[in-house]
């Protein structure tokens, strides 16, 4: 054999024998590769947006990141600090700006909620059925209150008392500052024509006067806000109906006239807000995940449809966007970014899009971060530049979006990789 091709049969045998190392490393040390932010050129070749991760902090110790399921859960935020837990229950205060862990505890897993930080506090539902209140700086327990199931939403604060709803549809009203129950309403819709039901992470939609949430049988209940008395009912959903769940979280117009309500296999639709009266129905939007009236349209999103934008006075179709819209992926819901739209996917190849919009015509796809398994996680705007997430490898993520043209910053590995977490 030539010198030449024992060189070849070298290089060969090394690059064959990394590619076997890489196999057989553990998904911990895969995790340890992050690539820069991908922005993808997806506007024709050009970048519009350079989306930069300022930090990434790990919140699962699992051997085995690469196959467990989608995290569900979504950060809060505060002035100074980030909160985030994941399915293995580990729950962080991490500070905005560099990530250091303020405080740190495990709850029961998984958390699949979203917590709430105000008036110096952090409100954090556990997998056995609490509401875990804490003290923001510290992390010291306040209060702990037993729901009953899980709170797969956020709960929601107004004039100190927190409003959560819990998977089983049950709605309570709590003090913010002791944890007593002042009222609680529990889903008491005749059954429908199926028992299945849709996974929902929806939380209760609060406003000056009311409490708005969804049953799992298609019927959406308007409740006093103060003694949790009904003001009204609609129900939506044919008897037949085989989900008709109101598994996304109500939407409110932007001058909260209108009400935007999604039932999970039947169709989207628009009800006055005083009065629950059905204004429009949108049968060919199914399987919605959530809604955000942006600037004039209502920018929904939906499995096997990808995002769609709608006249929100009339429900009529005004442009489609086909992200997320393979029938096994689920994008999440839409929320407002300054001028542009956030959400993310949860395929592989796919991740968090800044979507910018363009009037009432089709948006374009401003910026693309993959952070590697897909995101289910719901995006939380931090501020008119940054924003947070945890991806499906049960990472926390704060990305800051900078100036178009500008390089982004690369990280690689985490120094926190080996950081020993308390046990659940």
């Amino acid at each position: 054999m030539s010198r030449a091709s024992l060189r070849h049969a070298v290089a060969f045998l090394g690059m064959l024998l990394s590619l076997l190392s890489a196999g057989c490393a553990t998904p911990t040390a895969v995790t340890d590769i992050f690539s820069a932010p991908d922005t993808d050129r997806v506007n024709d070749g050009v970048v519009r947006t350079s989306l930069e991760v300022r930090w990434r902090h790990r919140l699962s110790q699992s051997q085995w990141l690469e196959l467990r399921p989608r995290e569900q859960a979504r950060p809060a935020f505060d002035d100074q600090r980030v909160y985030a837990g994941g399915r293995d229950g580990f729950f962080f205060a991490l500070d905005r700006d560099n990530r250091s862990v303020w405080w740190k505890t495990s709850l029961k897993p998984p958390l699949t909620g979203q917590p709430l930080a105000a008036a110096g506090m952090v409100y954090a539902a556990d997998g056995n059925g609490y509401l875990n209140a804490f003290d923001a700086p510290t992390g010291q327990v306040v209060w702990r209150s037993y729901l009953g199931d899980e709170c797969p939403g956020q709960p929601v604060m107004a004039q100190g008392v927190i409003y959560v709803r819990t998977a089983s549809g049950q709605v309570q009203a709590l003090t913010a500052d002791t944890g007593k129950v002042l009222w609680r309403h529990t889903d008491d819709a005749p059954a429908g024509g199926s028992n299945l039901r849709s996974r929902s992470l929806a939380g209760p939609l609060v406003t000056d006067s009311m409490v708005i949430t969804g049953t799992s049988q298609g019927t959406i209940i308007a409740l006093n806000r103060e003694t949790g008395a009904k003001l009204w009912v609609s129900k939506l959903a044919a008897f037949d109906a085989d989900m008709p769940d109101a598994a996304a979280e109500p939407a409110l117009s932007a001058d909260g006239n209108r009400l935007f309500v999604a039932l999970y296999d039947e169709a989207l639709y628009c009800l006055l807000t005083q009065t629950g009266t059905v204004q429009w129905k949108n049968e060919e939007i199914t399987r919605v995940t959530g809604m955000v009236e942006h600037e004039g349209v209502l920018v929904t999103a939906a499995g096997r449809r990808g995002v769609t934008g709608l006249d929100p006075v009339t429900g009529a179709s005004l442009w489609e966007l086909p992200l997320c819209n393979d029938k096994s992926v689920s994008p999440s819901p839409p929320v407002s970014f300054g001028a542009s739209v956030l959400l993310s996917c949860n395929a592989t190849h796919t991740g968090v899009y800044l979507l910018g919009m363009n009037g009432r015509n089709k948006p374009s796809v401003d910026g693309l971060l993959r952070p590697g398994n897909g995101v289910f996680s719901k995006v939380v705007p931090l501020s008119d530049k940054s924003f947070s997430f945890i991806s499906n490898r049960g990472y926390v993520y704060l990305v800051d979006v900078s100036l178009p043209g500008k390089p982004p910053r690369s990280l690689i590995g985490d120094p926190q990789q080996s950081e020993s977490l308390p046990t659940p």
